[in-house]
């Protein structure tokens, strides 16, 4: 696969200033530019030099980087897709870099032991990654580092205990967390301004929830059967829905 682009090759007179240049595609590094032996010329992805008397073929060499290394992708200056993951049985934990713009369905399928799971991408719920529209019970702990939730993204995931959200999520959709029977522990972060309907129905190992004076309007039964839960509420008035 394409690890990157090259610029500045052509016809030069002898003495003359070359300048090549190296980009690096998403997920790839560059390591340096080499001769055809194999001897490393320079590590600068800008590499000037001085035309020799003879001709000269020099290339750019990448390598992926490091936190991509557990994943199949594809990728360009813009776009990131991860396909697979190469060894799933062994993975523990599934970091998903920032610059990631896209899972492909069933990604992570055969993940079944993997504990934790960092991403910036949920675009659809979150079995539709695992493959089998379930995540395996295994999976306890979530670290969403992106700004939009679908509804039901982790809807019915019993193995789920603890869930981080970023400082960009404005709205817990619907469903969200319906049925995660073993989630003990989510924060709100403050930028979050609703909660959708039905959003915690069920959770019943969730004791205690902080909701943030940001947060206006609560869906109805948001957190209907979560029978060993208290709920502490910043608000200086009481948000829409709270009835329900």
């Amino acid at each position: 696969a394409e690890a990157g682009e090259t610029a500045g090759g052509g016809t030069y007179q002898t003495g003359e200033q070359v300048t090549l240049t190296a980009t690096p595609y998403l997920g790839y590094e560059f390591s340096g530019w080499y001769d055809d032996s194999g001897r490393l010329l320079s590590k600068e992805a800008a590499w000037t030099f001085t035309m020799p008397a003879k001709n000269v073929r020099y290339t750019a060499e990448f390598a992926v980087r490091e936190e991509m290394s557990d994943f199949v992708f594809v990728s360009d200056e813009t776009t990131c897709i991860i396909a697979e993951v190469k060894m799933p049985t062994l993975v523990k934990e599934l970091f998903i870099p920032e610059y990631v713009t896209d899972i492909a369905g069933g990604a992570f399928m055969m993940c079944r032991s993997v504990r934790s799971l960092t991403t910036p991408i949920l675009d659809r719920d979150l079995g539709y990654y695992f493959g089998d529209n379930t995540a395996p019970v295994s999976l306890e702990k979530i670290v969403f580092t992106g700004d939009a939730l679908p509804e039901e993204a982790f809807s019915g995931f019993n193995g789920l205990k603890q869930v981080v959200l970023s400082g960009n999520v404005t709205r817990i959709e619907d469903y969200a967390f319906n049925g995660c029977t073993s989630l003990e522990s989510i924060e709100i972060p403050d930028s979050v301004t609703s909660i959708g309907a039905y959003a915690f129905r069920a959770c019943g190992s969730l004791e205690s929830i902080i909701i943030p004076n940001s947060v206006t309007s609560i869906g109805e039964y948001a957190f209907f059967s979560c029978n060993n839960l208290t709920i502490f509420c910043e608000a200086a008035s009481q948000p829409g829905g709270w009835n329900r």
